[in-house]
């Protein structure tokens, strides 16, 4: 990445950022919506429940944006990396975050998507349970049932088929490290799926916790965003190759996307680092749904694939309520 301005700096006016070494890490990527990055870094100082500290990756935005980022955000957030170079994606933000974090826990959440509650203090708590590699949020009550448990203060986190929302899931450090963060040879607005399938890969589980989140592209005032023209890519004009996209479809929402993508499967960079990994997506879908063949049922003769068997005495403790569906 060329010519990368950091600023890395402990807040000393904003009680979120004095506790060293902080309770969480929240990681923020952005790209040429200042609006946006600027509503979510105060929707989490107004409802952050445990000490906090925030990161913000700029991917290549224009300097006018720069500049208003460095003027809204320099004395709110506790580090800053502004990309003066050619916008790199997903992946290479997310990673650069991280090397500027300092906890144990980290919460990833792009910056179209506001805190409306505090939550943070859930997510740690689910995270300390050694099992669980990812945690996401459900903005329905969990209720009750076997794949549902209570923790001591109350929480409810839930594990089996559940959603992991690349837009925002929080993760240990050393889960971090031990699959290797996200993968750099392959940046596209989805590359979190290669994260995601690598911690599952490693024998960890996913839960969800309750939480309050808006999504500002799900807003009918705010702007016509698409999923797939994120502040992650720079329209499609520096995505890889095998988009081969005119910047015009992103005027009308990406629709063609998919047809133009698969179109584009011959492109040897496709073959080596798309293809596989968006299979992968699927693939890990259904190595879920091996795991957990349907509501209150896990398979522990599956368990053995990918590692999860080791967390079995813990789980059923956990969530005796589970069935053995080998065994019915």
């Amino acid at each position: 990445m060329s010519n990368i301005a950091k600023r890395d700096h402990w807040n000393e006016k904003l009680d979120i950022n004095n506790y060293f070494p902080p309770f969480i890490s929240i990681m923020i990527t952005h790209r040429n919506r200042p609006g946006y990055a600027i509503k979510c870094v105060d929707s989490i100082l107004e409802n952050t429940d445990i000490p906090a500290e925030i990161v913000l990756h700029d991917d290549g935005s224009s300097r006018e944006v720069q500049a208003m980022l460095f003027e809204s955000l320099n004395n709110k957030v506790s580090g800053m990396i502004l990309n003066f170079g050619r916008n790199t994606c997903l992946a290479t933000p997310v990673n650069r975050c991280a090397e500027m974090t300092h906890s144990k826990y980290m919460f990833l959440l792009h910056e179209h998507v506001y805190m409306r509650s505090g939550f943070l203090g859930r997510i740690k708590e689910a995270l300390d349970l050694p099992y669980v590699g990812l945690v996401s949020i459900s903005q329905s009550p969990l209720g009750d049932g076997p794949n549902v448990m209570t923790l001591p203060s109350g929480t409810k986190i839930k594990i089996g088929n559940v959603n992991i929302v690349g837009d925002y899931f929080g993760f240990r450090r050393s889960v971090y490290e031990e699959v290797g963060g996200w993968d750099e040879n392959v940046q596209f607005a989805n590359a979190d799926i290669g994260f995601t399938g690598n911690v599952f890969g490693r024998g960890y589980f996913s839960v969800v916790v309750e939480g309050d989140l808006f999504d500002e592209r799900l807003s009918p005032k705010g702007p016509n965003d698409n999923i797939y023209v994120g502040s992650q890519m720079d329209g499609c004009n520096n995505a890889p190759p095998i988009f081969g996209m005119n910047p015009s479809l992103h005027q009308n929402g990406c629709a063609r996307r998919d047809q133009e993508i698969w179109g584009s499967l011959n492109h040897d960079w496709a073959n080596d680092k798309f293809f596989p990994t968006w299979y992968n997506h699927h693939f890990l879908g259904r190595e879920i749904d091996s795991l957990f063949p349907g509501f209150g049922k896990i398979d522990w003769e599956f368990a053995e694939t990918y590692g999860h068997i080791k967390w079995k005495e813990q789980i059923e403790r956990d969530f005796p309520g589970l069935i053995n569906e080998k065994h019915r």
